[in-house]
């Protein structure tokens, strides 16, 4: 439950204000706004964030498959 909460998080937080961070920056930068350093370390932050979701997704699943062995189910 505590992974679901986390993911939840991540798909409905985190990933969309990430996002929106990265599309704003992008304006701000063609708009000579904002310097490109600012830009890259937006889109590394989107990254960052995809990785850790894609981290929790993968240890929710190993959670998962470990609970069905010891369970004896099958999906």
């Amino acid at each position: 439950e505590s992974l679901d909460q986390r993911l939840r998080l991540f798909e409905q937080r985190v990933m969309p204000a990430a996002d929106a961070t990265v599309q704003a920056t992008r304006q701000a930068y063609r708009n000579d706004v904002a310097p490109f350093d600012e830009l890259v370390r937006a889109e590394k932050t989107v990254l960052d964030a995809r990785t850790r979701l894609l981290r929790l997704k993968a240890e929710r699943l190993q959670t998962q498959a470990d609970l069905l062995y010891l369970t004896g189910d099958t999906p």
